[in-house]
């Protein structure tokens, strides 16, 4: 007898209120998010602005994929730090300016203490 096909597509649902034009707080599997701008921008520096959060995000799928490959290529990662730069063209957030792709750079370094030589990492 086969075994069912697994099911790919999953639905995410979250909720995310908006305390005020600064401030989103998001809830997720019963976790609290807060999105907030620092104290120049309006915001009480509460939690990441919304380019940090999505940039996190990034880094934490960098994280988990990396995981999930070495593991399947029988590495194991001791270590990982994940370091992240963007360039982050504002004018579109402060209404100056249409800009279709806000993030023009995003780079990310990351370093890993692993028991895998050069080789097994670049394969």
């Amino acid at each position: 007898m086969n075994a069912p096909e697994r099911e790919f597509i999953t639905t995410m649902h979250m909720t995310a209120t908006g305390v005020s034009s600064e401030r989103t707080d998001v809830r997720v599997r019963g976790i609290e998010l807060t999105i907030d701008e620092p104290p120049e921008r309006g915001g009480a520096n509460a939690g990441a602005t919304p380019p940090e959060t999505l940039l996190a995000a990034l880094a934490g799928c960098t994280n988990r994929i990396s995981h999930k490959i070495a593991q399947a290529r029988g590495i194991q990662i001791a270590d990982m730090t994940i370091e992240v730069e963007a360039a982050f063209d504002r004018r579109g957030v402060n209404l100056e300016k249409d800009v279709e792709i806000p993030l023009t750079r995003v780079n990310l370094v990351i370093e890993l203490t692993t028991d895998a030589d050069a080789q097994a990492i670049a394969a």
